[in-house]
């Protein structure tokens, strides 16, 4: 129904229904209830420090395995480890009744993962859930060593792009997804619906100062529309350091993955001073 709507071009409305129907997903309102459990698997072993750790996006693909290929450049060199969102797997899993306990959860599963600052990472609706992660962390006192957002577009700016409808940066994202998308992840009911669930959460997140330093590493190719239109690309006012990397903003997580690692990895060494620093 998805794909019919899409080549139909009325996938807002369509989206718009499947919006509805979340509302009837079971939700838990407290950690340990039904599947609410921490859960961080780990993708790369490694001596340096810090420790990556990747947080999942709302896509309908969203999982660790997002994350895969680009742990696989880090192997050998530090631990990275990928967050999972509870929902994803079945109608019947359940969904955070908010993001307060959305966000709870996540810092119980990266408390257990880790027991140093680590550098949150996060691809896409990842890079919102994360910089919320980052700073819930900083106002506990233990900020993290750094914040990665992987084309990661601001909250308003992903409120702008619903609103665009048809020719959206959104749709073009939704487009590579069901064009391509994981082999190993059909896009089912239950991801469709958890998805904008926790696209609603995400536009929750109101992002002001850095939580820590920050690399906003932007595609260099537009996924949708005109690549020469305005606002294809991320945009955040808290303070960060913002770079180019090769690919589009899918492709930067597959063909291209090897620049986004060298990326992240050639800005690390500012992040863990610019952490010592504060």
């Amino acid at each position: 129904l998805m794909r019919g709507a899409r080549s139909g071009e009325r996938a807002p409305e369509f989206l718009a229904l499947v919006d509805q129907l979340a509302g009837f997903r079971p939700r838990f309102e407290s950690l340990g209830d039904g599947g609410a459990e921490a859960h961080a698997l780990r993708l790369a072993r490694g001596p340096q420090g810090p420790p990556l750790v990747c947080v999942p996006s709302a896509a309908p693909i969203s999982g660790p395995h997002e994350y895969a290929r680009l742990a696989r450049h880090f192997c050998d060199d530090r631990d990275v480890f990928a967050l999972r969102w509870p929902g994803f797997a079945s109608m019947e899993e359940e969904l955070p009744a908010d993001l307060a306990l959305a966000l709870e959860l996540q810092l119980a599963s990266l408390d257990a993962a880790v027991d140093e600052p680590p550098l949150l990472v996060g691809h896409s609706t990842g890079g919102v859930f994360a910089y919320a992660i980052a700073r819930k962390l900083a106002a506990e006192g233990r900020p993290p060593a750094g914040l990665v957002l992987i084309d990661s577009y601001h909250p308003q700016q992903m409120r702008d792009h619903v609103a665009a409808g048809a020719g959206s940066v959104g749709i073009g994202i939704l487009d590579g997804l069901l064009a391509g998308g994981e082999s190993s992840v059909v896009i089912d009911d239950a991801r469709l619906t958890a998805m904008v669930a926790y696209m609603r959460l995400a536009v929750e997140v109101d992002p002001d100062e850095a939580p820590a330093p920050t690399l906003l590493l932007r595609a260099s190719e537009s996924i949708a529309g005109d690549p020469g239109a305005e606002g294809w690309q991320p945009s955040w006012e808290a303070a960060h350091e913002a770079r180019d990397a090769p690919g589009n903003h899918l492709s930067m997580m597959d063909a291209h993955v090897a620049s986004t690692a060298e990326a992240i990895s050639a800005w690390l060494p500012t992040a863990v001073d610019s952490a010592h620093d504060l």
